[in-house]
């Protein structure tokens, strides 16, 4: 609740209605409810005995917009200018009416004081449980800091609308405003500069006074293009920068850099132009997409490269190999009977062992190569830079070997003789000319040296790795596509408290004639390289469609029936048109339909992506992040993309139950939820990381603990029985 007292205590600017932005309010009371596991989290005004809320997040019906305060609760935060937490109203003594509380929905309430920053308490920003419920320090934390946030936010419009109004009244905002606000004349100089500004940059409104700004915040590499622009805008029309938000790095008294989100206004004071700057220091949420983009790109059990970093990074390496006439290896690495570790000594030992591999790899390799976990047991090196070699290679291929072959120690005990090991080695530009092809080669290195027998090793050779092979499969997929001779099998999508089915994802599946069975780790990649992969997707789209129209003429309801649709598809192919054409076809509404889309596909190339997602969303169609945490999202783009869910990768899931992969799952359900996004775990493979998801916030799952991929009729059978819940698109 946001509380602007109006008796007693320090004087403090009045706030209005006018200044709140509702909808920042929202993203506030969501991110607090979330965050402190409360039901109920509220912002308001403070009118005599009764509140009035601006915006509130409640799991139960929603709140009368005015209602008694709590005032005893409320008023000891304003009155104590510190945090209240009372984990059960009853235990409460003094002149607490306990029934009056519960008799509001309050059980359980955790307050945080708004401080101006000039000395006083401008409100509270509090939330509520129905239940008692035991804060924890975390809890205090995260609501002092969305308090803080609401202080800047409220004070902010506030310093905006003064502004506008006249240079004595922005002077009374200026001494409350959470951002650093600063005024300048048409020559630059400084004529008003706010205790903020005092703190964020070190310099004393009267040093600041008179002073060119260019030379207190501005980096010298930029001052130059400052005071020009100064000048420019002093003479003429404001320019497009005027009343946006941009990011910029500042300079501190000290010399020191923060990143700033700026933001320009431009007035007339007595015919002479004023410009006035709002500077929030954006450190902090910096420091949160460094961590994110951390996350996104690197092992959590290793510290290693993910398979996406991998991808991002072995593009950039071959590029410059390719200007400079160099040559590039790529050493694939699988762990020999890593099932049977896990088997014989758990799945810690198994951690232990694959942690064990990834400082072998860091140790050996050399300096400035690129060391990934791909999945699994697997490991990638790649080799780069002058020197590189058939003969370096191998040297280096030796190393890892030697360095794996000593003992692996647990816990008090040896695990195991040394790590076996399986290596694979392809080179560029001799054994292949992109970096599918390289991959590709030394994984069939790899398996070449498997079945050669374990710890083996072996370089990518066209005599016994067939690279028309490639050829030959990518024209008999081509004809299996003309034929329509895939196959659909569909994964269901559980409720993972009452096991009810409320979705299957579709996944293609191809029995060849002559090749049997391939996997879609082969055939897609396959269908991408050669061209295939939106014949591809239109026809998993139809088939799925139509398999849905299917069972709802079976009296079969299994809630949406998803399809993965590739970057590719999404960006040039007519993906709308494809799902219009197979909706009017087979007679089913669009919002049973959903569409799944990579992280990259999703973040990359807006120009293309976004059009077809708005259309996707005119539709009613469901969209959500395939592979979340596989590529970096930005947390501004994210929230602003026609978006309704994400689904939590399964290498997410795998580490669990270490604590560090428990931390971040809990955190993406918990972002996931302020953002109003449905989540969807994958790869669920035991009861126990079923029982921890839950635990951690997740509603909605899928892994072969749950059900493995099925034909249509096996598929029947199994959901017939579990009655529907809501789909989480809807």
């Amino acid at each position: 609740m946001l509380h602007v007292h109006d008796e007693g205590g320090p004087a403090r600017p009045r706030l209005r209605l006018g200044d709140v932005d509702r909808a920042a309010l929202d993203r506030l009371t969501r991110a607090a409810a979330a965050a402190c596991g409360a039901p109920v989290a509220l912002l308001s005004l403070l009118d005599g005995p009764e509140q009035h809320v601006l915006s509130q997040r409640s799991d139960h019906a929603p709140l009368p917009e005015r209602f008694p305060a709590v005032a005893d609760l409320c008023g000891r935060v304003a009155a104590q200018a510190r945090p209240v937490a009372v984990e059960d109203v009853r235990r409460l003594g003094g002149a607490t009416d306990p029934a009056r509380l519960e008799a509001h929905g309050v059980r359980a309430y955790l307050g945080e004081p708004l401080l101006a920053p000039g000395g006083g308490v401008l409100g509270v920003l509090c939330v509520v449980d129905r239940l008692p419920h035991g804060w924890t320090e975390d809890d205090a934390q995260v609501l002092r800091d969305l308090a803080a946030s609401a202080v800047s936010e409220v004070s902010l419009r506030a310093s905006l609308r003064e502004a506008r109004r006249s240079r004595e009244t922005t002077r009374s905002v200026l001494a409350t405003a959470m951002d650093a606000v600063v005024v300048m004349d048409a020559r630059g100089r400084v004529t008003e500069w706010n205790r903020a500004a005092e703190v964020s940059f070190g310099w004393a409104r009267e040093e600041a006074l008179g002073v060119p700004l260019s030379s207190l915040v501005v980096p010298p590499e930029m001052r130059a293009g400052h005071d020009a622009g100064v000048a420019r805008n002093a003479q003429q029309e404001p320019s497009g920068r005027f009343g946006r938000r941009l990011e910029l790095e500042a300079v501190r008294r000290d010399g020191s850099r923060l990143p700033v989100e700026l933001t320009m206004t431009r007035s007339d004071v007595d015919g002479e132009p004023r410009f006035t700057g709002y500077l929030r220091d954006i450190s902090e949420r910096r420091a949160l997409e460094d961590r994110l983009a951390h996350l996104a790109y690197h092992d959590p059990l290793t510290g290693l490269l993910n398979r996406a970093a991998l991808e991002r990074d072995l593009a950039d390496v071959l590029a410059a190999a390719q200007e400079r006439g160099e040559q590039v290896a790529l050493l694939y690495l699988d762990v020999d009977d890593f099932k049977d570790i896990n088997d014989a000594h758990g799945h810690g030992a198994g951690d232990r062992l694959l942690a064990h591999v990834a400082d072998v790899l860091r140790a050996e390799a050399p300096a400035g190569s690129l060391i990934a976990r791909h999945g699994g047991d697997e490991f990638m090196v790649v080799l780069h830079g002058p020197g590189v070699g058939p003969e370096h290679a191998v040297a280096v291929t030796a190393a890892l070997r030697a360095g794996l072959a000593a003992p692996l120690v647990g816990t008090g005990e040896q695990v195991r003789d040394g790590v076996g090991a399986s290596l694979g080695v392809s080179l560029y530009p001799s054994d292949a000319q992109d970096a599918v092809e390289l991959l590709a080669h030394a994984d069939a290195a790899m398996y070449r040296a498997k079945r050669a027998g374990r710890g083996g090793a072996a370089v990518y050779d066209a005599r016994t790795d067939d690279p028309t092979a490639r050829l030959s499969l990518l024209a008999r997929l081509r004809r299996a596509l003309a034929d329509g001779a895939l196959e659909l099998h569909y994964q269901p999508i559980v409720d993972l408290r009452t096991g009810a089915v409320v979705g299957v994802e579709s996944l293609a599946r191809w029995e060849d004639p002559l090749h049997g069975r391939v996997g879609p780790d082969v055939f897609v990649p396959l269908a991408e390289s050669g061209g295939l992969v939106v014949a591809l997707g239109e026809l998993v789209v139809d088939r799925a469609v139509a398999q849905l129209a299917a069972w709802r003429g079976q009296g079969l309801d299994v809630g949406v029936v998803t399809v993965n649709v590739s970057a590719r598809h999404l960006r040039h192919g007519p993906l709308l048109e494809t799902l219009d054409a197979a909706v009017a076809r087979h007679s089913v509404p669009y919002d049973r339909v959903a569409v799944e889309l990579t992280e990259s596909a999703v973040m990359e190339d807006p120009e293309r992506t976004v059009p077809v997602l708005q259309g996707l969303r005119e539709r009613g169609v469901p969209v959500s992040v395939d592979d979340f945490g596989t590529g970096y999202s930005s947390l501004g783009r994210l929230l602003h993309l026609p978006v309704d869910g994400l689904k939590l990768d399964r290498s997410f899931v795998d580490p669990l139950p270490d604590p560090r992969a428990g931390a971040v799952v809990e955190a993406v359900a918990r972002l996931a939820e302020g953002l109003g996004l449905y989540g969807v775990a994958e790869g669920i493979e035991t009861a126990e990381q079923q029982r921890l998801l839950v635990r951690a916030g997740w509603r909605y799952g899928q892994g072969y603990h749950l059900a493995r991929p099925l034909p249509p009729e096996r598929l029947a059978a199994w959901a017939r029985p579990r009655q529907p819940a809501p789909s989480p698109a809807s």
